[in-house]
């Protein structure tokens, strides 16, 4: 069943079913981070038949090629360093960046969950360095990485933990298209198409793909969406916030399509902030704001790098649409060293993202900038920060790395409650069965994301939907 007629799927989630092809305790959609948490808190705690649907032909979305910044509070391995921070500091600290939009109780839960599900994570295998280290924005050091990639360290060991500690099942190749609900409104299962190849090349893939073998599963205690956020979703993004045109780069995972938070809507849930996205860029925000961005072309500055994230990006994006360029940032020794992230850093420099060269001369001819108005703008740079936080660019190597801004992660999506259920808009109550968690949902964040929080977010509030479930398995079985 695709989803070209909303009118239709909506009609179609609200008649009573009777004929099943499969039942579950659990339907878990998505095999990221939110989607395992759900699963294996399930599986923890009672539930027995829990499978994850993955309608990809590989495993993990975003959380597969995540760099795996993640930020947490009274972990085992913070308490074991004695790091001295509160889950009120890191909600603090993100709701700074929220610009007032988050939902302060949410935010909170997640600043409070956030080491439990660490630890969550690493009694089901992930592996984490034992340093912790502080990012721009955080008030303290509690930002956890994977020993490797964060697909290697952490969801590759989950995936195995659920299949071999739980016996649980993962099924790929599966789309969700669909949620059915009993006559009083609750969700009861979900129809799906089995044997699904998604396709690449579309540009509005939900619509135009009618493949796959349609199936009808039902949960018995409860769904849980955590299908990621709508990067990929050119013309959802675009009806949102038009600035996110074609052209918009992003780096999020291919499959990040509006699909299951269109089916979402089509049931009633209530979404917010879907005209918000994060916008990254390749270097680091906070570094990027040490160096100078140029237009290529002209050679000449055309923005101060020392504004908010959102609105550098926004008056980044409008100056490309006006003058069709890719900015460059223009960087020296000093501010290189300075870095925030060094990760990033030493990742950009192998990548030859960031590009060192001797002399200004040298990046100049290298860059095919004129050199006479580079010298001239960089003059005027180095005078008009004068006085400032920031440092003049003066010590080789200088190096340029282009800046264009990206799409990172959609801040919209379902909106959830404490206990990660789905909120509707027509009476602002919990949608019975139907459970959200990680970029598909919204309210944790506002304008912006602060660094290092989608992860928690996802396994915070992942782990809580399969303990909520797992309670209402529980008391309807009483």
């Amino acid at each position: 069943m695709a989803l070209g007629s909303l009118a239709g799927v909506a009609h179609a989630a609200t008649k009573p079913q009777e004929q099943w092809d499969e039942v579950f305790d659990v339907i878990v959609i998505g095999s990221g981070l939110a989607g395992m948490g759900a699963a294996l808190a399930a599986k923890k705690n009672g539930c027995k038949k829990v499978v994850v649907l993955e309608k990809m032909s590989y495993l993990g979305g975003n959380s597969a090629i995540a760099t795996g910044d993640f930020g947490a509070v009274n972990s085992q391995l913070t308490r074991k360093q004695g790091i001295k921070d509160t889950p009120e500091a890191f909600a603090e600290d993100i709701s700074a960046a929220c610009g007032g939009l988050n939902h302060p109780d949410l935010t909170l839960t997640v600043a409070r969950n956030s080491g439990r599900a660490i630890d969550f994570l690493i009694e089901n295998g992930a592996k984490f360095n034992p340093e912790i280290i502080i990012l721009g924005g955080h008030s303290a050091p509690r930002v956890h990485l994977g020993v490797e990639s964060f697909g290697a360290s952490v969801m590759v060991p989950i995936w195995d933990s659920f299949r071999k500690k739980y016996n649980g099942e993962i099924r790929s190749r599966v789309k969700f298209d669909s949620f059915i609900r009993d006559e009083s409104g609750a969700v009861t299962g979900v129809n799906v198409r089995e044997r699904y190849d998604f396709i690449n090349e579309s540009k509005n893939e939900d619509m135009e793909n009618a493949g796959g073998l349609p199936k009808r599963y039902a949960a018995r205690y409860g769904v849980v969406l955590a299908t990621g956020g709508y990067s990929r979703d050119l013309a959802f993004r675009m009806a949102e916030a038009p600035l996110q045109s074609e052209e918009m780069a992003t780096r999020c995972h291919i499959g990040n399509t509006a699909g299951a938070l269109r089916a979402a809507l089509a049931i009633g849930a209530r979404s917010v902030h879907t005209t918000l996205g994060r916008y990254g860029f390749y270097i680091a925000s906070e570094d990027l704001r040490m160096g100078m961005v140029i237009d290529p072309k002209t050679c000449k500055r055309f923005i101060d790098e020392s504004m908010p994230r959102t609105d550098l990006a926004v008056n980044m994006l409008l100056y490309m649409q006006k003058h069709r360029c890719i900015p460059l940032g223009i960087y020296d020794k000093k501010t290189m060293d300075a870095f925030f992230d060094h990760k990033r850093r030493q990742r950009l420099l192998f990548s030859n993202a960031l590009r060192p060269y001797d002399t200004l001369e040298e990046l100049a001819a290298k860059e095919h900038l004129d050199l006479k108005t580079l010298k001239a703008t960089l003059d005027r740079y180095n005078k008009d920060i004068a006085g400032s936080l920031s440092v003049p660019l003066t010590e080789p190597p200088f190096a340029a790395c282009t800046i264009e801004p990206d799409l990172s992660y959609t801040q919209g999506g379902v909106l959830i409650n404490t206990r990660a259920e789905a909120i509707s808009a027509l009476d602002d109550k919990p949608i019975p069965g139907l459970y959200v968690a990680g970029e598909a949902s919204a309210g944790v964040f506002g304008v912006t994301r602060l660094t290092a929080c989608s992860l928690p977010d996802c396994a915070a509030f992942g782990m809580i939907a399969g303990e909520e479930i797992a309670k209402r398995a529980r008391n309807i079985k009483a």
